[in-house]
């Protein structure tokens, strides 16, 4: 829930400086520092093995500091945007590893992470390219109107079923209980 927070409040003070006709391309810059953060401790809570919690805590540590480094005022930072891309697809796969070597869930179609890691690798790896080329199409003087809408519409969509993912993940935290041997 806390990262939706983020991203509603990024999106409520995007708009605010839009409607006041200045820049707000540096606001997306946020978006991987507090994704990060979030998305490490959320998975290092899950992680019973203190190794992989330090891993998990201090990479999380090392790709922040990274996105902090790479942060632009003026645009989008594509390479931040592609750390925090990079960042998501580690941590998922390494809970995706997780739970199959576990062995302690009895219905994975009904354990709560498994809905939230689909959806996370979806956007995360759906939206990786156009991260990468993120330069590009935020620049009007390169890519005219139509192109940067379907790009911006795809990383839209991407965001609405990592959205539906995670509400039916939650939804499913009722049998969590159940569920673990």
């Amino acid at each position: 829930m806390l990262l939706f927070l983020l991203y509603f409040v990024g999106e409520t003070y995007s708009i605010w400086l839009a409607l006041l006709r200045q820049n707000n391309l540096f606001v997306l810059n946020f978006y991987p520092i507090g994704g990060i953060a979030l998305i490490g401790y959320m998975y290092a809570l899950n992680f019973d093995s203190r190794a992989l919690k330090r891993l998990l805590l201090y990479s999380a540590g090392l790709f922040s500091c990274l996105c902090i480094a790479l942060f632009e005022w003026n645009s989008v930072s594509s390479p931040a945007l592609f750390v925090y891309k990079t960042y998501i697809i580690f941590v998922v796969l390494l809970h995706f590893n997780k739970i199959i070597s576990d062995l302690r869930v009895r219905n994975i179609l009904v354990h709560t992470l498994f809905w939230v890691n689909a959806g996370l690798i979806m956007y995360a790896s759906g939206t990786m390219f156009i991260s990468l080329f993120s330069d590009t199409i935020f620049n009007p003087a390169i890519v005219d109107d139509d192109t940067f809408d379907k790009y911006w519409n795809i990383n839209n969509i991407l965001f609405i079923i990592l959205t539906i993912l995670t509400s039916i993940g939650i939804w499913f935290s009722k049998y969590d209980r159940e569920n673990l041997l």
